[in-house]
């Protein structure tokens, strides 16, 4: 997408630069959770309960939004304390838990940019934009569900490493898992790339941002661990 490509997201966060040398490599060298052209996820196994999606008539577009926000905001909180209990002296283990640390940092960067992006629907002027069918409802509400989909897998790999036991094929499948949702929001953000013009400075400001903390953790998650 346009907007991504014109950032570099090596400039983004310096967060994202090695953290240090790991001279211990384990088993899950072959990670792969780049995308591939036709990786869609059947109609039948597609999700309509992340963000806007189907909005109870009892709720406010608003309180909705935000409550997605909080959630995935406190799910990453989790993710950062379970990672504060590392303590491990196995060289393979220690190795696996900076490889984590460096895509949570990554994470967080992320969850902060789609938070911010959301926080336009307080604003009048761009509450129509979220709206369920809006224009920039499609990309976010595909981003907020890869995000935590992703989220809730390097989760439960942290509580795995504190109990030392990782298990990197369930990783590696459940990173797989989550594609098809990663595909389509690539998609949506190259059709709303197509039509930034039409968006008002501030917001498509803070879409960019999105863009390139989403390449940074694609390009984060996808490097072997350890």
């Amino acid at each position: 997408m346009k907007l991504a490509a014109k950032l570099d997201p090596d400039a983004v966060v310096s967060v994202c630069e090695s953290v240090e040398e790991i001279l211990f490599a384990l088993d899950d060298e072959d990670i792969q959770t780049d995308l591939e052209s036709n990786a869609w996820q059947p109609e039948e196994h597609v999700r309509h309960d992340s963000f806007v999606g189907a909005l109870p008539h009892e709720r406010s577009l608003e309180d909705h939004v935000r409550e997605e926000d909080e959630a995935l905001a406190a799910s990453v909180t989790r993710l950062e304390i379970v990672c504060e209990a590392f303590d491990s002296v196995d060289p393979s283990a220690h190795a696996a838990e900076v490889s984590l640390r460096k895509r949570v940092g990554a994470l967080a960067m992320l969850s902060n940019a789609l938070r911010a992006t959301c926080g336009f629907v307080l604003s009048a002027e761009h509450r129509e934009l979220f709206a369920p069918g809006g224009l920039v409802e499609p990309y976010l509400a595909s981003v907020h569900m890869w995000t935590a989909d992703v989220t809730e897998t390097l989760t439960e790999l942290a509580r795995e490493l504190n109990a030392l036991s990782p298990d990197w094929s369930k990783l590696r499948d459940r990173l797989a898992a989550a594609e098809w949702v990663f595909a389509r929001a690539e998609s949506e953000g190259e059709r709303l790339d197509r039509v930034q013009d039409t968006l008002p400075d501030d917001l498509r400001a803070a879409i960019a941002e999105l863009f390139a903390a989403i390449a940074v953790f694609k390009r984060d998650l996808a490097e072997p661990f350890g």
